[in-house]
């Protein structure tokens, strides 16, 4: 099994998709400390009246052109467990559903 690389392209198409996110989210989008063996890892804040969550999106190192986004959704309030997980869940199979390197 061959070690995943970051060429210049990936880091072009990151830079491009985190520029992107930040103009659409404006205030609520943030890019976080990196993790081992992230290249950039962002949380996304939403909000209700009655609820208030994050979106955790860490972006492994050769994502996208060899790997899918791994995602997880913070409750900060109002948000039970389950459907946190629930909603964890969800992010997971939307990205599973995407292959890595589809535009």
């Amino acid at each position: 099994m061959s070690a995943l690389t970051d060429g210049a392209e990936d880091s072009g198409a990151r830079g491009d998709e985190l520029e992107a996110l930040a103009a659409i989210f404006g205030a609520d989008f943030e890019l976080l400390p990196f993790e081992m063996g992230a290249v950039a890892r962002v949380a996304i804040a939403l909000e209700s009246e009655t609820a208030k969550a994050a979106l955790e999106a860490r972006l492994p190192r050769g994502y996208p052109s060899q790997v899918k986004p791994e995602f997880a959704v913070k409750a900060l309030a109002g948000v039970s467990e389950a459907l946190r997980r629930q909603l964890t869940e969800t992010a997971a199979a939307a990205a599973a559903r995407t292959p890595a390197g589809a535009p």
